[in-house]
């Protein structure tokens, strides 16, 4: 797949439930940077919308964007998922979700600059469940909804086909997950953030982030 109109200059990429509603507020209040009014704009990990092309999905998700700004969006599922795949999507790809996502936009984008927000991971999980909870996606006690998501077949499935109510431990293999970018992308392309130093010092954080994209 390829795109003949104007592409991402930085995405980031998760984690969920660390910090990236904050992150995405002060990404546009940046001068130099544009990022559409909605966080989880999805495209790689949503096949209907990855198979009609980037061009269209920019058309939309762009419109409107000043040209000499950089252009970049906050999506947490393209670290882990969910992913919203066709069923024979999920049949024929040959490796699991984080590696395809990672392949699909190194496809596109091989510049691109990729900044993921990370978080303990078991204050994450515990956070993702709660969230579940509320959502009404998941009404198991707590013990039993992560006793079964540890289960060996649990994991591998989750792994292979993230899926609502089943990410709360896998969304916290921030190597095992990141490992996929790096296979594709050099490390000086990855911005590696804490959730603690967002809340702590976001001063220094944004300003480690605007280096690493390059503005003032």
């Amino acid at each position: 797949m390829q795109t003949t109109g104007r592409g991402l200059d930085f995405l980031v990429v998760g984690a969920a439930k660390a910090g990236t509603t904050s992150l995405h507020e002060y990404l546009r209040t940046h001068p130099a940077l544009y990022l559409p009014e909605a966080k989880e704009q999805l495209f790689f990990t949503r096949d209907e919308a990855y198979e009609a092309g980037w061009d269209a999905f920019a058309a939309v998700a762009f419109y409107g964007a000043p040209e000499e700004r950089r252009w970049g969006m906050v999506t947490p599922h393209y670290l882990a998922g969910p992913v919203l795949w066709r069923e024979s999507t999920a049949r024929e790809v040959d490796a699991p979700a984080h590696i395809v996502i990672a392949r699909r936009i190194a496809g596109l984008f091989p510049d691109l600059k990729l900044i993921a927000m990370l978080r303990d991971p078991v204050e994450r999980a515990l956070s993702s469940y709660w969230q579940a909870v509320v959502l009404g996606d998941d009404q198991r006690p707590i013990d039993q909804a992560f006793e079964e998501e540890l289960s060996d077949e649990a994991l591998e499935a989750a792994r292979a086909h993230p899926t609502d109510g089943h990410m709360y431990v896998i969304g916290g293999e921030y190597g095992r997950l990141l490992s996929g970018y790096l296979e594709v992308f050099p490390r000086s392309q990855l911005f590696v953030g804490s959730t603690h130093v967002l809340d702590t010092d976001p001063t220094a954080l944004l300003g480690d982030l605007w280096r690493f994209l390059g503005v003032d």
